[in-house]
């Protein structure tokens, strides 16, 4: 459960401190990255279906799939 801390009720260390990863993610990402450089959408292949849990057979959008997507964007996305 995220504990709700209200500025004032309690001490200004407590809300704005930072705590420090458990896990060192840079060396974590730099070894993915690494491999999509080398491995490149077999590396991503993998990564899809250990993150996602998805089995893609290819990395190719189709202009279908492009336009449906679009079709789901908001108006206001659209208006700089």
């Amino acid at each position: 459960m995220i504990r709700i801390l209200k500025y004032g009720e309690v001490q200004n260390e407590e809300i704005f401190s930072r705590v420090q990863p458990k896990v060192d993610v840079q060396s974590i990402v730099r070894e993915i990255i690494e491999n999509v450089k080398e491995n490149k959408d077999r590396a991503l292949l993998e990564y899809t279906r250990r993150f996602d849990g998805a089995e893609l057979s290819s990395l190719a959008v189709s202009k279908e799939e492009i336009g449906e997507a679009l079709l789901q964007v908001e108006d206001s996305f659209w208006r700089f």
